[in-house]
């Protein structure tokens, strides 16, 4: 038998596996909002079983490795090359951690082709979260040879918890252990994961290196700094922050669309294609209770399809999202937004879109929304008291918005 399946047989994170497989699965399927509508955001979603696979891999290392080095393994120690039983014992940990992360992968993807979802995974998500359990491993491996100790594992738990959650929060680092939710108009940013790849790579040496530089033997403890100084010289490197996102603009390849009962169309992202019916509809609702307000036909299109466009409705927030976000885009199109407006019209402007959306959905009273309001005028209550009146007298108000906010124009 090799000394990898060794290892494997006697590794205590196999034990950990069953917990670990249902704590995971448990993020995705019910923490966050749903993502069983389109493969981005499934794919995304699968991320989040990455921050307890991450701390747990990081604590069980670095327990692991500590309990090896305490006194109790002379004769394992002596009997083998140190870094290549080292290297084997990670390896076995990595293989074990790994196979719950694809197992959740498996479980997503599964559910996603049952439900005959368009489209199909985006791979760089489970690229992204086995890197991100491979470099939690191998400095939990580093830390606990380094600092062996009975309770080294809490100590590397606590780590990963302030790393990961604190230090490195959601969306804004290589290092992040999730990605958070995805639009179908974002993905993950290149720079950001071929970063994690270099650190995962990093560290991995780093925790070979660590070898050389505990050992007894200290003839090549330089040749151990090298990955080292890399790995902190790559983390003041790396990009962070707001003016580095994590995910960046996706390119539109192609679209799905149709047309609208009474003129218009409206275009998806090809994965939405099978709520092409659901947007027809939205849009129709909202075209119709324009009717003698803001009598027009246009094109509405899917957040992300015209970069750089106003607009752009969405389908992952809900049906009441939906057409708040197409009203939204009604107005802008029909009378697009000015640098030279002032109070008056861009209350208008925000007015309409409030009318138009409450009667789209069919509402006397607007959602509780925090709607800012523009010079301290509170355009929400005069909103709210128009859609108490009848139909025509709806309307006839709405068109006094609609001539105070044309009434200065660019």
């Amino acid at each position: 038998m090799t000394g990898f399946r060794i290892e494997l047989r006697r590794t205590p994170v196999r034990w950990w596996s069953i917990p670990l497989l249902a704590l995971a699965l448990s993020m995705v399927l019910f923490v966050g909002g749903d993502w069983d509508t389109s493969w981005p955001r499934a794919s995304a979603a699968i991320t989040r079983a990455d921050l307890p696979l991450m701390i747990a891999a990081l604590a069980l290392t670095a327990q692991r490795v500590s309990a090896l080095h305490r006194g109790r393994n002379e004769a394992l120690l002596a009997s083998r090359s140190r870094s290549r039983l080292e290297l084997t014992s990670l390896a076995a940990d990595v293989t074990w951690l790994a196979a719950v992360y694809l197992t959740v992968t498996a479980v997503v993807w599964a559910m996603m082709w049952s439900r005959g979802a368009p489209g199909g995974p985006w791979l760089e998500y489970p690229l992204f979260g086995i890197c991100g359990v491979v470099f939690a491993a191998a400095l939990g491996h580093t830390l606990g040879r380094l600092v062996p100790g009975r309770f080294t594992g809490l100590l590397a738990a606590g780590l990963g918890y302030l790393l990961f959650l604190v230090v490195f929060p959601s969306g804004e680092s290589p290092l992040t252990a999730t990605v958070g939710y995805e639009a179908i108009d974002l993905r993950l940013a290149d720079a950001h994961l071929g970063w994690r790849l270099a650190l995962t790579t990093l560290a991995v040496l780093v925790a070979a290196g660590t070898v050389y530089l505990v050992t007894r033997d200290r003839r090549r403890p330089l040749i151990a700094l090298i990955p080292v100084t890399a790995v902190l010289v790559g983390l003041a490197a790396m990009p962070s922050g707001s003016e580095s996102p994590l995910v960046q603009p996706r390119e539109a390849s192609g679209s799905a669309c149709a047309d609208i009962d009474g003129g218009g169309e409206v275009c998806v992202w090809p994965e939405h294609e099978h709520r092409l019916t659901e947007a027809v509809g939205a849009a129709t609702r909202v075209s119709e209770a324009a009717t003698d307000v803001l009598p027009m036909t246009i094109t509405h299109r899917e957040q992300g399809l015209e970069r750089g466009a106003a607009g752009g409705f969405t389908l992952d927030h809900g049906a009441a999202d939906t057409l708040a976000t197409l009203a939204r885009e009604y107005v802008d199109r029909a009378i697009p937004y000015c640098a030279d407006w002032g109070e008056q019209q861009l209350a208008a402007h925000s007015s309409l879109r409030l009318w138009l959306d409450a009667r789209a959905r069919g509402l006397e009273k607007l959602p509780d929304y925090n709607y800012q309001s523009f010079g301290g005028s509170d355009y929400r209550t005069e909103v709210e008291e128009t859609l108490t009146r009848p139909d025509a007298e709806q309307q006839q108000h709405a068109r006094t918005w609609v001539e105070t906010a044309k009434a200065v124009t660019c």
